[in-house]
């Protein structure tokens, strides 16, 4: 089905990127289009990636994709200069989550960490977690510190909204602060290193000790030193 895509690809430049879009030919000798068009960058590693494309619109699309046999896929391609981000992009393969409220929360500093990215405008992106799970993501510059805006949306529900701060992020020394309803997290590497959750307290009041004009005079004291055999009255 790609039996041509390395010997397109390998010719290709690192700041070039391929142009294409998918089209499916049956055994009646029909061709349709898969898709509108594709951008990806010179990646060996997104073949994997754009069968699941492939798959995924296929499996999504009308009976008569699955009524009638499919015998090609053909790729129209053209390649263009600059590097370009994917319309769909290679998922992380191990994103870290954490456990909050009984949510399985993703964890990372940059979009990608989050999960696949699925639609980016500016600043703005769509991620998606899993089939019925994703997370929109704004990252915002504030003094010194990016930070990423996080709505967590589930079967169509906003279940949870949060913002992470990113504190550094290089080899060995990735932290960020999460801020989630009263919760303060700090990451670092991955792990949890301080929780906080913040509570409103009452201030402390000045209490009055009542007067009471017939406080007893009348007490016992004991000396306890060694030795000591002492009673006061």
């Amino acid at each position: 089905m790609l039996s041509n895509y390395l010997e397109i690809v390998k010719n290709i430049k690192n700041n070039q990127h391929i142009l294409l879009i998918p089209r499916v030919q049956f055994n009646n000798n029909d061709i349709i289009s898969l898709s509108n068009k594709v951008e990806i960058n010179n990646s060996l590693e997104i073949k994997k990636t754009l069968l699941n494309y492939l798959m995924d619109r296929i499996g999504s699309s009308t009976d008569a994709y699955k009524s009638i046999p499919i015998i090609n896929i053909i790729f129209s391609y053209g390649i263009r200069e600059g590097k370009y981000t994917p319309t769909f992009s290679t998922p992380k393969k191990d994103i870290e989550y954490h456990t909050f409220n009984r949510g399985k929360l993703p964890i990372g500093l940059i979009p990608n960490d989050y999960g696949k990215i699925i639609s980016k405008i500016g600043n703005n992106y769509v991620i998606s977690l899993n089939k019925n799970t994703f997370i929109t993501l704004r990252v915002e510059q504030n003094l010194s510190n990016l930070e990423n805006h996080i709505t967590f949306v589930k079967n169509g529900e906003v279940l949870y909204i949060w913002k992470d701060k990113i504190i550094s992020n290089y080899e060995g020394d990735r932290k960020f602060i999460r801020y989630i309803g009263k919760s303060i997290i700090n990451y670092n590497n991955g792990e949890i290193s301080k929780f906080k959750v913040l509570k409103k307290t009452s201030g402390i009041k000045n209490k009055l000790i009542t007067k009471n004009n017939n406080l007893s005079t009348k007490f016992i004291t004991m000396d306890c030193s060694a030795g000591a055999r002492n009673y006061y009255y």
